[in-house]
């Protein structure tokens, strides 16, 4: 059986849909063509946190205070063909995150 412990970052959920995070970094999907294999250009662009490829479109959490017009500025510079859209985390988006944080020492006060 698996024990969160980590009570301060849980997720406020009602009716299976996440409502809150204890986070205020944003969230997008990133898509267009061949959209996995910008993966690893993506994540090196400034102000990315972090990069999930999820089917084929990447999910990509911007750093607080990175504005997403400059995200998609910088990332049309990369590959015009990939398009933004800001997504709502669901709960596995939110899950992943805290997941990958809490694996990297250095973004331990990342949130």
């Amino acid at each position: 059986m698996m024990v969160l412990g980590r009570c301060s970052r849980s997720k406020g959920m009602a009716t299976g849909k996440l409502l809150a995070t204890a986070t205020t970094a944003v969230l997008v999907a990133v898509s267009g063509t061949d959209t996995r294999r910008h993966c690893h250009a993506v994540a090196r662009l400034p102000g990315v946190s972090l990069v999930f490829p999820l089917g084929c479109q990447l999910r990509v959490w911007l750093e607080t205070g990175r504005s997403l017009s400059d995200f998609e500025t910088d990332l049309r510079q990369l590959a015009p063909t990939l398009t933004v859209q800001p997504l709502q985390p669901t709960l596995q988006d939110a899950t992943l995150r805290e997941l990958a944080l809490a694996d990297d020492p250095g973004n331990e006060n990342e949130s």
